[in-house]
Order: structure tokens, then sequence, then C-alpha cells
């Protein structure tokens, strides 16, 4: 029991207390329910009151008497309710654009509280939804401020051209090549094929017209080298032809040459040993003249067929 002077209890009797710790300090944080009215203190309903403006503070709502912001009505399982890091408002998974099949990683934050510096808040045709959403509070959803989600729906809904993200994928043609969404305003084709709508028409996007004329460039490239390969090599196999024929040429005039030479050179005879032994005297004896011997040595070849030298015999 406190005890306090009758002065103190008459002024403590009209504050508010907090329903979560009963507490009636710290009134500079206190925020009351919209719709019971109880007082909380933001620390004790973890409400993010620094980052909440005066409509989120005005609307705020409670722990016990939290709803979906988007339909108005209090979910059976409140574990498919996010809350926004920045209002603390509640927003089904299932009905947030686009939806989500589970909590995020990460923040979260409402599209009410989400203002784009990049494009300010004009991607979505100025539109501020209660479905919208995004993790980033200067990006909204089209310019990125989901990009670091690897989430399957949101690289689906990329445009290929501008590589930003649309909520609306029905509505927008499809590219029969990769099979991505792309925005009408950044393709020319992709209006006409919005307009006609014919069916059996295949719409290509930018970027893969783009990837098709290079492949067809390549194509021609690698055409015109193999045109020049083939040139290249007709003209060798001309010239190694013609090599060939003026080699044989010259090798029939060089067989001719050497058939004539034959013909005329009469046939050598053949000399038996004493013919070869007195020619090779001869030849010795002018040797001998050439060297400068006197008259009278002779010449005679001794053991193993060797050339001796013999004195004239004395007087």
């Amino acid at each position: 029991v406190v005890k306090m002077k009758p002065v103190d209890a008459f002024y403590s009797s009209w504050l508010e207390s907090c329903f979560s710790c009963g507490s009636s300090g710290a009134v500079d944080t206190m925020l009351f329910c919209v719709d019971c009215g109880e007082a909380y203190h933001s620390f004790c309903a973890t409400a993010p009151i620094h980052s909440m403006n005066d409509a989120a503070v005005d609307g705020w709502r409670c722990p016990n008497c939290k709803l979906c912001e988007i339909t108005g009505q209090v979910t059976d399982d409140e574990t498919k309710l996010l809350y926004c890091e920045m209002c603390d408002r509640a927003f089904s998974l299932d009905l947030i654009s686009p939806p989500l099949s589970a909590v995020p990683s990460g923040l979260w934050i409402c599209g009410q509280c989400v203002d784009c510096t990049e494009c300010s808040n004009t991607c979505d045709k100025g539109l501020v939804s209660r479905t919208f959403w995004s993790q980033d509070p200067k990006k909204c959803l089209p310019c990125g401020g989901c990009d670091a989600l690897s989430l399957k729906c949101l690289q689906d809904a990329k445009c290929a051209v501008c590589k930003k993200l649309h909520r609306d994928i029905e509505n927008l043609p499809e590219c029969s090549t990769c099979k991505s969404f792309i925005h009408i305003e950044c393709d020319e084709d992709a209006i006409k094929a919005f307009r006609t709508g014919a069916e059996g028409e295949k719409y290509s996007c930018l970027r893969c017209r783009k990837r098709a004329i290079a492949a067809a460039k390549r194509r021609e490239e690698r055409a015109r080298i193999k045109e020049r390969k083939k040139e290249r090599s007709k003209e060798k196999s001309k010239e190694t032809i013609k090599m060939i024929k003026e080699k044989k040429k010259e090798k029939k005039k060089d067989t001719k040459a050497i058939v004539k030479k034959v013909k005329k050179e009469p046939p050598k005879k053949l000399l038996s040993k004493e013919e070869l032994r007195e020619q090779a005297l001869a030849i010795a004896m002018k040797e001998a003249k050439k060297r400068g011997l006197p008259d009278g040595w002779g010449v005679f070849y001794g053991s193993a067929n060797r050339k001796r030298w013999r004195s004239p015999a004395p007087n």
C-alpha cells in the first residue's frame, strides 16, 4: 500500500497508467489505443514511437486490438500478420502486393510510410495503397526497395528493360523468348503487342531483339570467315598444283638430258688386270716427273699394294 498526501493523491488519480506495467511515469512515451483507449508505454508495447507520424500515433492500436489494416477485421491466425517497422500497423501476408508466404528477413515497411526519393512515388501512378510495401523507407518496391530479397515472385515481376518491378503482371505483354514481362512504356513494340493482342503473334522484348541481332551478326562474320578460308585454301591448292607440275616438268627435262648424255658417250671397255697395272704405272711415272725425280727411278708396288720408288742400278 502506497501512502500519499491528499493533494498528491488528487493529481495522481487523473494520470493514466500503463496497461502493461501499471506505471504512470514517462508520460511523453505514452500511446493510447484508438479502439479501447488503454494507455501503453511505447517500450512496453514495442512500438516505434520515434518514427511514427501524427496520423500513426492517433490511429495506433494496442496488441489486444490489432487487426488487418487492409480488411479491417481481426485475423484468426496472428502469425500471418506483418507489423510495419515505422508505424506499427498490422497487415496480412496474403493480401499485400506482391503477396508473401512467410515473414521476410530484415525490415518490413508499409506503403504509407515509404517516401521514395528516386521516383517521388510516381512509379505506381501516384497511388499510395495499404497493400504496398518495401524494405527501404526511401525506395519504393518498383525502384528496388526489395532487391535484397531473393524471391521468385519479385524476380519474375522485374521489367527486362528498366529493371523495375511491376505489380500487375496479367495486363503486361510477355516476351516469348525469355518469358519476362515488360512495361508498356519501356518498349514501342510492347505497346503494339498490347494494343493488337492478336493470338499467334510472338512478341520479343528489346533485350532479346538486341541479342538476336548480335547473334545474326556473329553468324554472318563466321560465314565470311569460312568463305575466306575456302578461298585461301583454293588459292593454296592452285599454287601447290602449279609447283608440282613445274617440278614434274623439271624432272622430265633432267631425265631427258641424262638419257641424251648416256646415248652420246660410248660404252667403256673393261680392262684386264695387266692393263690396269700398266695404266697405274704410267700414272705413277707422271707423278715422279712432276716431283722432279731424276731419270732412271722406277716405280713398283710392294706389299699391301703400296707404291715404292726404286733408284737406278749403280754403274
